[in-house]
């Protein structure tokens, strides 16, 4: 739920700074499903559990939760949007602490699914 209303906070500020580009997201999420409904699929399971393992399980304990924070940030550039990436970014944050503090990926990763499943059905 945090990530959720820390998503909302950050869509606010973006939005009232004039950018708030989100839109670029929707179009190439309705772009893939209208390609592949499975590429959904893989993105909702996979590339979130790949993405855990990787930028918190790995990056935040070698590199630390900021910079592992910016990477994630950073790979969210392919939608385009520059709101994606700030809030990946500030979301990547919250995820890092959160590892740090429960030295448990799991919560991560359920966390980050149902943030993600509820962007997808909200768009989809």
């Amino acid at each position: 739920m945090a990530l959720v209303v820390v998503s909302l906070f950050v869509s606010f500020i973006a939005n009232f700074l004039g950018l708030n580009d989100l839109q670029k997201v929707s179009d190439r999420i309705t772009q893939i499903h209208a390609f592949s409904p499975f590429l959904i699929a893989y993105f909702l399971i996979v590339r979130v559990f790949a993405e855990e393992i990787f930028f918190r399980g790995f990056l935040v304990k070698y590199a630390g939760w900021f910079f592992s924070s910016v990477l994630f940030g950073l790979a969210h550039f392919a939608y385009g949007s520059i709101a994606e990436v700030l809030g990946a970014f500030v979301l990547g944050l919250l995820l890092a602490k959160a590892f740090e503090k429960n030295k448990n990926i799991l919560p991560n990763f359920l966390a980050h699914f149902f943030y993600n499943l509820i962007f997808l059905v909200t768009i989809l």
